[in-house]
């Protein structure tokens, strides 16, 4: 009896061959417009949803609809933060709130939800047939850096130039497109309202084969340490044509993850009397609290999306596309909005 053919995975950092077949989503197509018009008229009329939901599961932001499904629920817990306590809260800078109202949308401003969706669907729209058709290994790259690790008051100063420039650095004779990203830790050993902000990147590279691309990663990997140790300073990934394509929401996303700091375990050996260690700090990745979120809305506040996307090579033609197609699409949303809404 012939054995049956497993089920490609669906996670971050697990890939299917570069020869399988694309998975068939049965779910309908979200409405774009619709969701975020129906989101943008609870906000208008004061009616958003206040209740206590339950945390979902972990999902890769991998489609439109989960894409979608998240940053409309970070958006909504921002719209209600200022009216819920708790401990360590912060006030929303004005300029952080008003770059959250859906009549900016055609400012692509990196915090707004429009201009995030708007822009994901450009990406989406000009590199899926180049990516389709692209006969060269194509690869999933993330880099960072412990010099581009920052305390939360150096890293709303945060020139992403410095990052794009040491990328670009490193990567001679790579195609690529992709966008600066923020990870959130906490400061080891001090309160939860300490943090760190990680500025790394994630893009997609074509041109140099599998071998060239692990011998880059060695180099780097040599020369630059990380913030967390666990997690090298380069990694790549050799990804199906498809399978890229999917990466384009998780290249798009806001920050909507936090990582929470574990210490390692101390015990008493009560045959010696000696204090023993068992185990590592570590980061685990969870959910970005509401007061983190507003953390990372104050770093991002001095950035726009066509600020934070960069390329080289064959990729700098599409990133001219990609920025004049989420300028056009965010404009035919904004005339979309109700006239109260577009101020």
């Amino acid at each position: 009896m012939p054995k049956a053919i497993p089920t490609p995975p669906t996670a971050i950092g697990v890939y299917p061959p570069r020869h399988s077949q694309p998975l068939v989503s049965k779910t309908k197509k979200p409405d774009v417009a619709e969701e975020v018009h129906r989101h943008a008229s609870k906000k208008l009329s004061g009616t958003a949803d206040n209740t206590k939901k339950k945390r979902s599961t972990r999902r890769p932001i991998l489609s439109e609809k989960v894409f979608i499904e998240a940053h409309l629920e970070l958006d909504n817990r921002l719209e209600l933060y200022p009216s819920r306590g708790g401990r360590n809260k912060i006030d929303i800078p004005n300029t952080v709130a008003d770059q959250l109202r859906p009549g900016v949308i055609g400012e692509l401003y990196a915090n707004n939800l429009g201009s995030r969706i708007s822009f994901v669907q450009a990406m989406k729209d000009i590199t899926r047939p180049i990516l389709v058709n692209e006969t060269r290994p194509i690869h999933w790259i993330t880099m960072a850096s412990e010099a581009h690790t920052l305390d939360f008051e150096e890293a709303c100063a945060f020139n992403p130039v410095r990052l794009q420039s040491w990328v670009r650095s490193l990567l001679p004779g790579v195609n690529f497109i992709g966008m600066v990203d923020i990870g959130i830790y906490p400061v080891p050993h001090a309160t939860q309202s300490q943090i760190k902000a990680s500025f790394h990147w994630h893009g997609l590279g074509w041109g140099p084969s599998p071998e060239e691309v692990s011998a880059l990663g060695d180099h780097i990997n040599a020369r630059y340490r990380p913030y967390l140790i666990r997690r090298p300073a380069f990694h790549a990934r050799h990804v199906a044509p498809d399978w890229a394509n999917k990466l384009v929401y998780y290249m798009g996303k806001h920050p909507l993850k936090s990582s929470r700091f574990v210490q390692k375990l101390e015990w008493v050996d009560f045959d010696t009397g000696e204090i023993r260690e068992r185990g590592d700090d570590r980061h685990y990745e969870e959910r970005i609290t509401s007061g983190r979120a507003v953390r990372v809305a104050t770093i991002l506040q001095p950035h726009r999306l066509n600020n934070l996307i960069f390329a080289a090579g064959e990729g700098v033609p599409l990133r001219k596309q990609i920025i004049a197609r989420a300028i056009a699409r965010a404009e035919i949303e904004w005339r979309r909005l109700p006239v109260q809404m577009r101020h």
